[in-house]
């Protein structure tokens, strides 16, 4: 896999996460919405168990939540 450099297209997925997300989350997640944001700009799956981005648009979210 290529090396992604972050540019303008990962910080406006940074921006459409922030905006999409189900429920606001507390400052602790910040670095987790970087990490969602990579994976909505690089069209790959994320794999986490955290609430805050069952519906994050154009995320592709892998977890186990409500089972």
């Amino acid at each position: 896999m290529a090396r992604a450099e972050p540019d303008a297209g990962l910080c406006l997925a940074s921006c459409l996460v922030r905006s999409n997300r189900a429920r606001p989350g507390p400052k602790e997640h910040e670095a987790d919405r970087w990490v969602a944001a990579t994976a909505v700009w690089l069209q790959i799956p994320l794999v986490a168990h955290d609430a805050i981005f069952a519906n994050v648009k154009d995320l592709e979210l892998l977890t186990r939540l409500g089972q």
